[in-house]
């Protein structure tokens, strides 16, 4: 506490150097400082308690066996194993419930908070199964991970043996880095998720750089695009209609743009169905119109225009909303047949030239084809891009900060296997001396402890990866509906690799005391 209160103290100075002026004082809250201190103590006394158990329940005579006897073969007890798959049935139940009750695309009603609390309270129970069933996990894991290092030689093999022989010390290890690498890794899952559906919102909300309507009358000129296309400063010129229809007894939007040249660096995608099977008799449905009328591809809607009732199939549904506020979209054959000017409503336009320049050049490029009398009426509205710029540097800057965070859970428990390591070189110093004594080298018994340490970490990268894409997965459709579901694979994968070569990295230094171990500790008298 006392160092956070430190840190804060230096945030202000150093905001200000930086050019951020942050003048609220860093204040240490007493009371939420006291009971911060206090739970932590209350949770390491509970952490203790099954550990104490059974150090309680040790009789005078096994004190003086071995300590190699500690581990008798069983990886856990019945009492552990139920209580492991106890919360492994609380965390599935609780999890089936969110799956079954996930809100559909424009679904406003939906409680999210309680959802993801509820997805949270899943998420911890999963944990403890983890915790919990740890030890029964070791093995299985181990045995897919050891099919290249049993082919590594001798000092693959005897890691793998070492730590396959110890499976509730592995276990107590690779549990800690699980939880790091399960919160690092559905971190960026779920930022992956959000900058997909921001790209998608971008699609949607500013999908040129220029947008030009009408002031007054209903259409534009029709030679408006044309005339706009043929300015080289321009580029992407697209000309569309939109028309207001009955559906029922709700009013909504229908147009004839043609989404596949709706540009933003990522294409619409459809939730049902497919937005290529757009065509005669055929409509795509925006989410939220898709809910309230419970409709998905292959099914009927009867849109009213001007009176006159048109019966078209759903090619498709969106995930979200439609680009320019359209909520059903139709060929334009198909929305003159149902009697809507030839003319059309809007004309869009992106600057041929990345950067402000290029958009100032566009700018008057529209400027002076709108001169004239015949045109003077039109009025030019520039989506700025800027906003929606600013807004991704801000979520990329989050999500370093969420993941500089989460990071020390993994700095902890790549410490827990600095520290397990130095213990079994210690325990172990008659193994390593009688590994020695048969002829194995001060360099593959590095290699081993090394490769041991390496384990621990693909092991906990392992688990944390499997329970964490799952529940970012849930997390995604109970906060955005919308949200395409992306994994990072390139980035979980960097982080795997990294924490494998970390924690080989620190079991550098245990190594290097075993590798020292001399042959005739084989022979000595055990302490």
């Amino acid at each position: 506490m006392l160092a956070a209160w430190a840190c804060g103290q230096l945030v202000p100075p150093v905001a200000d150097r930086l050019g951020h002026d942050l003048t609220a004082p860093a204040q240490l809250p007493p009371a939420e400082a006291v009971l911060t201190v206090l739970g932590t103590g209350l949770l390491a006394v509970l952490a203790v308690l099954a550990p104490s158990l059974s150090a309680a329940r040790v009789s005078p005579l096994e004190a003086l066996r071995s300590a190699a006897s500690d581990e008798d073969g069983r990886a856990t007890g019945i009492g552990r194993t139920l209580l492991g798959l106890l919360c492994a049935a609380g965390a599935a139940l609780l999890a089936r419930q969110q799956y079954g009750g996930l809100p559909e695309p424009g679904d406003g009603d939906y409680d999210r908070f309680a959802a993801l609390t509820a997805v949270v309270l899943s998420g911890g129970l999963a944990f403890l199964a983890l915790i919990a069933l740890g030890p029964l996990l070791v093995r299985p894991v181990l045995s897919a991970l050891a099919v290249p290092l049993r082919r590594a030689g001798a000092a693959g093999r005897l890691a793998v043996a070492g730590i396959g022989g110890a499976p509730r010390r592995a276990a107590s290890v690779s549990v800690v880095v699980a939880l790091g690498v399960c919160l690092v890794g559905s971190t960026l899952t779920c930022l992956a998720s959000l900058e997909a559906y921001a790209r998608y919102r971008q699609a949607v909300e500013t999908p040129a750089d220029f947008q030009l309507y009408p002031r007054d009358s209903d259409t534009l000129d029709r030679d408006l695009a044309a005339d706009l296309a043929r300015r080289p400063e321009l580029a992407g010129v697209t000309a569309f209609r939109r028309a207001e229809v009955v559906e029922g007894t709700r009013t909504a939007t229908i147009s004839d743009l043609d989404l596949g040249t709706v540009r933003s660096g990522t294409g619409l995608t459809a939730r049902t169905g497919s937005l290529d099977r757009l065509g005669p008799g055929r409509v795509v449905v925006d989410a939220e119109a898709a809910h309230d009328l419970d409709v998905r591809a292959g099914d009927r809607v009867t849109l009213t225009f001007e009176g006159r009732p048109v019966q078209l199939t759903v090619a498709a549904t969106l995930p979200g909303a439609g680009p320019y506020g359209g909520e059903f979209f139709v060929t334009a054959a198909d929305l003159t047949r149902m009697g809507a000017d030839p003319a059309p409503t809007t004309v869009t336009a992106d600057a041929a030239e990345d950067g402000a320049q290029g958009r100032i050049r566009a700018q008057r490029a529209i400027t002076g084809t709108l001169t004239g009398p015949e045109r003077g009426e039109g009025r030019v509205i520039a989506e700025d891009t800027a906003a929606e710029d600013t807004a991704s540097d801000d979520l990329r800057t989050t999500a370093t900060m969420a993941v500089l965070v989460l990071g020390l859970t993994v700095l902890v428990a790549v410490a827990g296997v600095a520290t397990t390591a130095s213990l079994t070189v210690v325990e172990r110093k008659r193994e390593f001396g009688l590994l020695r004594a048969l002829g194995l080298g001060g360099a593959a018994v590095h290699r081993m402890v090394t490769v041991e340490c390496a384990l621990h970490g693909a092991l906990g990268g392992l688990l944390g990866l499997a329970l964490g894409v799952p529940y970012s997965w849930l997390v995604v459709r109970v906060a955005e509906a919308s949200a395409p579901f992306t994994v990072p694979v390139g980035q979980l994968s960097a982080v795997f690799t990294a924490l494998v070569l970390v924690t080989a990295a620190a079991g550098t230094v245990p190594a290097l005391r075993a590798s020292r171990t001399s042959p005739t500790v084989a022979v000595a008298r055990s302490d």
